[in-house]
């Protein structure tokens, strides 16, 4: 367990969240603007959301890499 945690905690990890999270962003992105997202109502259909969702879940990881980094940073500081 104390090589998962010393992994969890090295800049590798945050590199690889970093990465994931733009990747992500940019995959559904490019989905979004690349297919045909809405229904002729006006309704967003199956690739519409599946978009949609992966735009906010890459957000969110966006968000959790920042928040990793600097919990890591405060730790190293202290250290």
């Amino acid at each position: 367990m104390g090589g998962l945690t010393t992994f969890l905690q090295s800049s590798a990890f945050g590199f690889l969240l970093k990465l994931f999270a733009g990747l992500a962003a940019a995959g559904f992105g490019i989905m979004g603007v690349g297919v045909e997202t809405r229904a002729e109502s006006g309704a967003l259909n199956r690739k519409g959301w599946i978009a949609l969702v992966g735009i906010i879940v890459a957000g969110l990881l966006a968000v959790v890499t920042s928040i990793y980094e600097f919990t890591t940073a405060e730790k190293k500081e202290r250290a």
